[in-house]
């Protein structure tokens, strides 16, 4: 599992100090979130990993300068995508009643130990209501913040094989149900295997050997994998960059190469940054890899056009614009008419810092915040909308922008949870369509017209 870095001792003096700060000089290493004072970190014998995924260190080495922001990013959605059982947060109901799912005739239900242990279980009732077909499995991995939704995995021992359960949380709305994709009577079952394609959007790298991660390898994994998505999916791999810190002599200007700073990037290569897992045009294809990529050797500040072709399909009955799915921000961000100058799309670190996770109460002062960077108070004429849309009115709050020109939609891969809609709408929608756009929805399998490769990155 990787190579150790350099063992080279503390000397529990400041001279030693990391991020690039001058500890010589008597300054605290506050903006690194630390001390002088404080415990210095032990990274210097951390594991770096090689074969398909050279060079990264446990994100957890990043704490160790750099601890107010690591605390406030562990609040993000990202970095709680991916962990066990026992490390995730609970909050699913365990004691729910079994889900019974009509179209299968089966039951469903999760159930967590006092040791934080999930055991997943499937039954049917035969016609003496006693328990046939049934079927117990251990959970091995929690999938997905919560935010909205979770899934479950199984690993198996003996293949190394990752298989995704049928059985749901969704948080929205409190409920067990099924998951996305198996809400019909002749469902995957316990044959949805998870392939590594898939695992590249909700987990960080893993220690895997080089060449597994290539086309036509199976989809194994390791036990040992990492927990979320971490500092590293865009920042770089940190394996050099905390070499170099934890050198007896500091060179700062290597140490501050040797790490990738998004702020550093031209707007196209910044915003890749977000778009190689957030930019799905549609769940029914995935973006095509480049032939000669591997799955984890994608880099933040390399053209993505040089990993991947992203795939756009026509649906038969659902224009573009009428087409929402969970994972569309910046798919529907582009086609907005807001636009950053020269005809570039907005970026999404206007409204987003991927540090930090915008308290509930601060959202819409925030959000509008970045609308007036651009706008005028006066291009919203709640004057006229209270005397010709006064339904509309009252299903929004007046100062909030986001309510009124990026509606809540309900997802229609995802059918139990709701997302902000990045399509910037000018005028905004009606209050009808505001009711229409949350309605309950019967999840269904899209029919393809037609697909294309868009963007050129």
């Amino acid at each position: 599992m990787g190579t150790p870095l350099g063992t080279a001792p503390w000397t529990g003096l400041p001279a030693a100090v990391v991020c690039g700060l001058a500890a010589a000089a008597g300054l605290l290493l506050a903006a690194c979130g630390t001390t002088a004072a404080e415990p210095l970190p032990s990274a210097r014998t951390a594991q770096v990993t090689t074969g398909a995924a050279p060079g990264y260190v446990d994100d957890q080495v990043c704490a160790g300068c750099h601890q107010k922001l690591f605390a406030s990013y562990q609040e993000v959605g990202m970095a709680r995508a991916f962990t066990t059982p026992e490390k995730a947060r609970v909050i699913e109901d365990f004691d729910a009643e079994p889900y019974f799912h009509e179209p299968s005739r089966r039951y469903y239900q999760m159930r967590r130990t006092p040791e934080g242990e999930i055991t997943f279980r499937r039954y049917q009732l035969d016609d003496e209501d006693r328990e046939i077909n049934a079927l117990e499995l251990g959970v091995t991995w929690v999938l997905g913040s919560g935010n909205r939704s979770r899934t479950y995995l199984y690993r198996s021992e003996a293949s190394g094989e990752l298989t995704q359960l049928p059985l749901a949380w969704y948080s929205q709305e409190g409920v067990w149900r099924m998951s996305p994709g198996y809400d019909k009577a002749h469902h995957l079952g316990l044959a949805r295997r998870v392939p590594k394609e898939y695992m590249f959007c909700h987990n960080a790298y893993p220690e895997v050997p080089a060449g597994s991660d290539g086309y036509r390898e199976p989809n194994v994994f390791p036990a040992e994998l990492p927990h979320g998505i971490g500092c590293q999916r865009c920042h770089g791999p940190g394996g050099e960059h905390v070499r170099l810190g934890y050198a007896d002599e500091v060179d700062f200007q290597a140490l501050s190469a040797s790490i990738l700073d998004p702020a550093d990037l031209d707007p196209a290569r910044r915003q890749e940054i977000c778009y190689q897992c957030h930019f799905q045009p549609t769940v029914t294809l995935m973006g095509l890899r480049r032939f000669d990529r591997g799955v984890y050797s994608y880099r933040p500040g390399e053209p993505l056009g040089d990993y991947l072709a992203v795939i756009d399909v026509e649906e038969q009955g659902l224009p573009k614009e009428e087409r929402f799915e969970i994972n569309h921000h910046p798919y529907r961000l582009e086609q907005s008419v807001c636009g950053e100058p020269e005809g570039t799309p907005l970026s999404c670190l206007r409204c987003h810092d991927p540090h930090r996770k915008v308290p509930p109460e601060q959202r819409t002062a925030h959000y509008r915040a970045a609308c007036l960077e651009c706008h005028q108070l006066e291009d919203c004429d709640l004057q006229t909308m209270a005397a010709e849309a006064p339904a509309h009115l009252a299903a929004t709050a007046p100062d909030d922008c986001v309510a009124c020109h990026m509606p809540q939609r309900r997802t229609q891969d995802v059918i139990h949870a709701v997302m902000t809609d990045h399509r910037i709408q000018n005028p905004p929608s009606t209050a009808e369509e505001l009711q229409a756009y949350t309605a309950p929805l019967e999840e269904d399998e899209p029919v393809v017209l037609d697909t294309r490769v868009i963007g050129t990155f």
